[in-house]
């Protein structure tokens, strides 16, 4: 999977409340570098991940994450 290529759930979307998405959509878009860093350092030490690991489950969070509030957006 390519980090730019949607990863689309089957499921049909229905029952899904606009507003929910909208405020889950906003939420993707005000994520922020420091913002992760700091959850990612908040990682126990005695957990069996590398730093190399974390930054790059940042770098991918951070750079997904536009594209997937406009997907949710698609589904209402």
């Amino acid at each position: 999977m390519s980090v730019d290529e949607a990863n689309v759930l089957p499921d049909v979307p229905n029952g899904l409340a606009p507003e929910a998405v909208e405020a889950v959509a906003e939420a993707l878009e005000t994520i922020d570098r420091d913002a992760l860093v700091k959850i990612l350092r908040a990682v126990p030490a005695s957990w069996p991940v590398s730093d190399e690991a974390l930054a790059t489950l940042g770098w991918f969070l951070e750079h997904r994450a536009p594209a997937v509030a406009n997907r949710l957006r698609a589904l209402v």
